[in-house]
């Protein structure tokens, strides 16, 4: 089985390492981060075009209000409920540093709270 490949952007997410609700994972290939209970950043592997940049995971009444804060944000192409900055803006890396700075200030704009996963029932053998 090949190595994972990480994200080209997990650099841009080191602040949010040390804060004491963190968990990082892996989701779909993507490195993600959750903090305050939520899923809050997904980093890419920024293989396919769609895909290079980073996600912010909000709900759709978000959208508005964030989209105002910065312009530079723009709903992803498939995941059309988040909010998506590409690689290629001019002040990619400073926007990703500002969102970061919102998640660790537990800005309730951003993030999801993630499904609760169900139980398998298991059957009984007689």
């Amino acid at each position: 089985m090949p190595a994972r490949r990480t994200s080209p952007y997990l650099y841009l997410a080191e602040d949010l390492l040390d804060h004491p609700t963190v968990i990082q994972a892996v989701m779909f290939g993507c490195d993600v981060f959750y903090l305050h209970g939520r899923l809050q950043i997904v980093l890419p592997p920024g293989l396919e075009r769609d895909w290079r940049g980073v996600l912010f995971p909000c709900g759709r009444e978000a959208h508005a209000s964030l989209l105002g804060d910065y312009p530079q944000l723009r709903p992803h192409a498939q995941l059309r409920k988040w909010l998506y900055i590409e690689e290629e803006q001019e002040d990619f890396e400073q926007t990703v540093t500002q969102m970061v700075y919102l998640i660790l200030s537990d800005d309730l704009r951003l993030g999801v709270v993630p499904k609760e996963k169900r139980r398998r029932k298991t059957k009984l053998r007689n």
